[in-house]
């Protein structure tokens, strides 16, 4: 074989070799990165974040909904209080049921409220607990009224729940 041809042979197997080598460190940059990416996305704090999400949403959720009524479907509206509610508070609201109902019709109220601001202050996933912080907007006919309020939080068959809520300050 000429020595050129040889150089050239050893050139073309030299560059398929660093090919060939660049593809596996990559197909294994790959597969590492992919794994970390995975046991990133469900590890601990990825359960974490994600409870939270959902108790923040949830109990935001549930304080609008304590916070609304319409004296027109008021049995309805405290039907919804019932669902968004446990413990101590659901069983003053239900147990109140009809004297709330008559009320909202006697004063023709009509409620609505939005929650601008939360915060979550504890989070205790192995119990189930957390304490949310709110601001509270409620339309009551033409007067609005801000509160700031504590909500305490009970997951309850995979969603949470207010077990409790208490106004801060004045």
């Amino acid at each position: 074989m000429r020595p050129a041809a040889l150089l050239r042979d050893v050139v073309r197997d030299r560059a398929v070799a660093v090919l060939v080598a660049v593809a596996v460190i990559a197909a294994l940059a790959c597969a590492g990165l992919g794994w970390r990416w995975w046991a990133v996305a469900h590890g601990e704090p990825a359960t974490t974040a994600a409870t939270r999400d959902a108790a923040v949403s949830q109990g935001t959720r549930a304080l609008d909904v304590l916070h609304t009524i319409d004296h027109r479907t008021a049995a309805a509206d405290l039907d919804a209080w019932a669902r968004v509610t446990s413990g101590p508070l659901r069983s003053r609201l239900t147990g109140d049921r009809e004297r709330h109902i008559e009320r909202a019709r006697a004063d023709e109220t009509v409620a609505t409220a939005t929650v601008t601001r939360t915060a979550l202050s504890e989070l205790d996933t192995g119990k189930g607990t957390a304490r949310l912080l709110a601001v509270v907007d409620t339309d009551v006919g033409d007067e609005r009224r801000r509160s700031t309020l504590i909500a305490s939080l009970t997951r309850k068959d995979g969603r949470w729940t207010v077990s409790n809520v208490q106004a801060v300050g004045s």
